[in-house]
């Protein structure tokens, strides 16, 4: 089994290494640090944003940064932590099962997933076996009760 990488460092997709937080030069050509994050009451998607005038690069990232790390607290304190799932995904091009956590970090906690594919793993047996026993092992490791 392959273990699971938590990226900290920018990729194409991601701007910061930090899931929910971005650089966008919005349309009045402001470059902005964002944080955005899910208000479970309304079910919309809500975001904060840090001048790069203001608080220059580092200072905006920053604080952007810390938005949504105070976000993510506000909404584990108000709803738990959901621990792991194991969830079926089936689509046209995509048919597998996938475990999700949310990962314990220095600074609060780090979304995290991992797909296992039918085709890849010899059927759908074979992969929600697979997707279960890694579940089994992050529950451990991470000191949830067993499912």
């Amino acid at each position: 089994m392959r273990h699971a990488a938590f990226r900290t460092t920018p990729t194409d997709r991601n701007s910061s290494g930090r899931i929910g937080v971005f650089r966008r030069v919005r349309s009045d050509g402001r470059h902005v640090w964002m944080a955005n994050w899910m208000d479970p009451d309304t079910n919309k998607n809500r975001r904060a944003e840090f001048s790069v005038h203001r608080y220059g690069e580092d200072g905006a990232r920053e604080q952007a940064e810390r938005k949504r790390v105070e976000m993510e607290r506000i909404l584990a304190q108000r709803f738990g932590s959901p621990g792991v799932t194991v969830q079926r995904i089936m689509g046209t091009r995509v048919d597998g099962w996938q475990v999700r956590w949310r990962e314990p970090v220095s600074d609060g906690v780090v979304p995290a997933s991992i797909f296992f594919g039918s085709k890849k793993h010899g059927g759908e047996a074979s992969a929600k076996e697979a997707a279960d026993a890694l579940a089994a092992q992050v529950r451990n490791r991470l000191g949830f009760p067993a499912a």
